[in-house]
C-alpha cells in the first residue's frame, strides 16, 4: 500500500471525493464509464459503490436511507445526461428541409471564387471534368466534396488511392517508351536530341505491338521500375498538397492488393498491344486551364488533365481516361448508348459518365488538325475493358483484337450519319457538342445555387460523405 504522509492512496483518494461531494447546492450527478475508449471493460468505481452503500440499511438493526436507483439503457439517451434522470419535456418539432436546400438569400455563396481570387472569372466558375461529372450525378454530393471539401483524414486504401497510384505508373511507362523511340529517331536523321517532332510522325516503338514478345517484356521492366519507385515515394511526398490520395499499405491484406495491382498493369500493357492499331501515344498526363489560362466549356472555365491522347499518322486521335476498374458492368456504365445501340430522332440523353467526352472536345479545340476517333475508358484492372464513345467506320482500329460482344459493341459506336439535336450536327463530333450544349444547362443551375440532393442512380451515392441524406440511395 502506498502511503502520503502518513495516509494510504485510497484514503486520500476518499477525501478527495468528498470534497467534490459536498460542492453542489441541489444535484449531484455521477457518471461510471463501463469501458473505455478501446472498448475495453473498465474496473468497477470503488468510490460510486462506497457512496452508494451509504444509502439503504447496513444490517438488521440499522434504520438507513433508501436511494432511488434508476438504470437507464443507451434509448435513452437524453434522460441518461440529464441531472433529473427524466427526459425533456416534449413542446414540437419542425420539419427538416430537404438535404441540400439553399434559402434565396444564400444561393449567391453556393458557387465562390477558388483560393487566392476575390472573384470569379468573367462570372464564370472554374471547374474540372471530375466535377461536372459528380455535380449530374447529384448536386448534394458535389456540394458537399467540392465546396465544402468532405472527406477522409486519414490515407485510405480504396480504388481512388490505386487508381492515382497506376495513373502514375503507366504514365511514366508510356513517356519512356516515347522518349526511346524519339531519340533513336532522331539520331537516325542527324537532328538536335531537343527537335520537336509532330505528334503525327510515326516512330514504331513508341507502342507495344501485339506479338512483339521482346517489346512487351522491355515495357514491361520499364513499369516494374516505376512501380518500386513510386512506391516508396508514397512514404516521401511532401508538399503543399495534401496526400489524400497516397497509396499506403496498412496490412498485409493491404500488400496483398499492391501486389495484385503490380501485376494488373502488367498485363495492362499486354491488353493494349491489341488496342488502337495504326494509333501510338503521344500526349501524357496533358494538363490544361492553369497558370491563367481560361478554357472555355459549357459556360464554365475548365482545368483538368488529360490521361492519355493516341495519334495515327492521318491525324486521327483517341483521347483515353485510365480507369481502375474491372470489367464486370464496366461497358454498360460507360458506354453512351444502351445495349441496342442510338436510335435515329430520340431525344438527346447524357451518357451516365461524360469526362472523356468532356476531354475530347478540349483536345479538339486545342489541336483543331486533329480528328477525334474516340474518347474511351481503358479499364486497368482484372481482365481489362475498354469502353466509351467511338467513331463507326473507326471501331476495328480502336478495339483491334479486342473487340467486345455486338450488344456492347453497340452502346459505343457512333455512326457518322447520327444526328444529334435539331441543327443536324452528326457523328462522334457532334456527340461533343451535344454534351457541351447538355452540361452547360447543368452549369447554368449550378451558378443559380441549386444543389439540392438528386442521385441519377444508386452508384452516385457511393463516396458520398452525407451519411444522413434523406435522398440516399444506397450504403
Amino acid at each position: 500500500m502506498v502511503r502520503w504522509g502518513g495516509r494510504d492512496e485510497l484514503s486520500l483518494r476518499r477525501l478527495a471525493f468528498a470534497s467534490l461531494v459536498r460542492l453542489p447546492r441541489r444535484h449531484l450527478a455521477l457518471e461510471r464509464s463501463l469501458r473505455d475508449g478501446t472498448l475495453k471493460e473498465r474496473w468497477p468505481s470503488v468510490m460510486l459503490t462506497e457512496l452508494v452503500s451509504c444509502y439503504g440499511a447496513q444490517d438488521a438493526g440499522d434504520v438507513g436511507t433508501s436511494l432511488e436507483v434508476l438504470t437507464l439503457d443507451e434509448s435513452h439517451a437524453e434522460a441518461n445526461c440529464s441531472p433529473s434522470g427524466r427526459a425533456s419535456r416534449f413542446v414540437g418539432t419542425e420539419a427538416l428541409a430537404a438535404s441540400g436546400h439553399v434559402s434565396a438569400r444564400l444561393q449567391g455563396q453556393v458557387v465562390v471564387p477558388n483560393e487566392g481570387s476575390d472573384r470569379l472569372p468573367h462570372g464564370r466558375p472554374l471547374l474540372s471534368a471530375s466535377q461536372l461529372e459528380s455535380y449530374l450525378e447529384c448536386p448534394y454530393k458535389w456540394f458537399s466534396l467540392r465546396r465544402l471539401g468532405l472527406q477522409e483524414s486519414d490515407a485510405g486504401f480504396t480504388s481512388m488511392e490505386m487508381g492515382t497510384f497506376a495513373h502514375r505508373v503507366l504514365e511514366v511507362t508510356h513517356r519512356s517508351l516515347l522518349e526511346e523511340a524519339r531519340q533513336r529517331l532522331l539520331a537516325s536523321r542527324g537532328l538536335d536530341p531537343l527537335c520537336e517532332l509532330p505528334l503525327t510522325e510515326r516512330m514504331g516503338a513508341s507502342r507495344v505491338r501485339e506479338g512483339d514478345d521482346a517489346a512487351l517484356r522491355h515495357a514491361q521492366q520499364i513499369l516494374l521500375d516505376e512501380f518500386e519507385l513510386h512506391l516508396r515515394h508514397q512514404f516521401l511526398s511532401r508538399g503543399r498538397r495534401a496526400r489524400s490520395q497516397a497509396l499506403v499499405a496498412h496490412d498485409a491484406t493491404d500488400e496483398g492488393q499492391i501486389e495484385a495491382l503490380r501485376q494488373d498493369l502488367l498485363s495492362t500493357l499486354e491488353y493494349e498491344s491489341g488496342l488502337f492499331v495504326g494509333f501510338e501515344p503521344r500526349l501524357f498526363e496533358w494538363g490544361f486551364g492553369r497558370d491563367g489560362e481560361l478554357v472555355d466549356y459549357a459556360g464554365c472555365y475548365l482545368q483538368g488533365t488529360v490521361d492519355r491522347v493516341d495519334v495515327d499518322a492521318h491525324g486521327q486521335a483517341v483521347v483515353i481516361d485510365y480507369k481502375h476498374r474491372s470489367p464486370g458492368s464496366f461497358v454498360g456504365e460507360y458506354g453512351v448508348f444502351d445495349k441496342g445501340g442510338p436510335n435515329e430522332g430520340e431525344p438527346f440523353a447524357l451518357p451516365r459518365r461524360v469526362q472523356s467526352l468532356i476531354y475530347a472536345q478540349v483536345v479538339r479545340r486545342r489541336y483543331p488538325d486533329l480528328r477525334i476517333a474516340g474518347a474511351v475508358y481503358l479499364g486497368s484492372k482484372g481482365a481489362h475493358a475498354l469502353a466509351g464513345a467511338v467513331a463507326a467506320n473507326l471501331a476495328d482500329r480502336v478495339f483491334g483484337s479486342r473487340a467486345p460482344a455486338a450488344s456492347a459493341l453497340a452502346s459505343m459506336c457512333v455512326p457518322e450519319d447520327l444526328s444529334f439535336g435539331q441543327d443536324g450536327r452528326r457523328g462522334l463530333s457532334a456527340l461533343l457538342d451535344a454534351t457541351e450544349d447538355a452540361i452547360a444547362e447543368k452549369v447554368r443551375e449550378l451558378m443559380a445555387g441549386r444543389i439540392e440532393a438528386d442521385p441519377v442512380d444508386d452508384a452516385a451515392c457511393q463516396y458520398c460523405p452525407v451519411m444522413n441524406c434523406d435522398k440516399r440511395r444506397s450504403s
